[in-house]
């Protein structure tokens, strides 16, 4: 694995690189993760509404 890095670049460089972008990958995973949890709470919101309408009846 080290014969592939290349001498011109520091590692220091190249860790905060894979770590800078490892972070960014885990940022747009939460931001669909967050998402879909908002829309399924939306659609349990609108659903609990449309049965409290018949619980009312």
């Amino acid at each position: 694995m080290e014969s592939h890095t290349p001498n011109h670049l520091p590692p220091k460089y190249l860790l905060t690189f894979w770590s800078f972008s490892f972070l960014m990958g885990r940022l747009i995973r939460l931001g669909r993760c967050l998402s879909l949890v908002l829309t399924a709470i939306e659609v349990m919101y609108r659903e609990a509404g449309e049965s409290g309408l018949e619980k009312s009846l």
